[in-house]
């Protein structure tokens, strides 16, 4: 929830207050979610802090490149194909590729 709450925070912030188009705003704010869930999920969610750091950080990058490009494209889809403003747009995006995408992912491929 915090990592999500950071990277909406942020990619508004640069859209409206530093006029970045909401794609690489998107990106931008992706950036900064993930590396927050990085750190919060394997010290607080899945309590994966004692185990090789390396390994998870190459998985996880891995999983969050699919994602920040999931989250990149359907953002854009569902805001210039469909019509919703960009805040809709990623709301529903991030509801979708969190609880479809990355959480599965996360919890039984890069924190397990």
């Amino acid at each position: 929830m915090l990592a999500t709450a950071i990277d909406f925070l942020v990619m508004v912030g640069c859209v409206e207050l530093l006029a970045v188009h909401y794609v690489p705003a998107t990106a931008i704010g992706g950036i900064s979610g993930g590396v927050t869930a990085f750190l919060v999920n394997r010290h607080w969610s899945f309590v994966a802090g004692h185990r090789a750091v390396v390994r998870q950080a190459l998985c996880y990058a891995l999983v969050w490149t699919c994602s920040l490009s999931l989250n990149c494209l359907l953002v854009y889809l569902m805001t210039d194909k469909a019509g919703l403003p960009y805040t809709y747009s990623k709301a529903l995006t991030a509801v979708m590729v969190g609880a479809g995408f990355n959480f599965p992912l996360h919890r039984h491929f890069v924190f397990r």
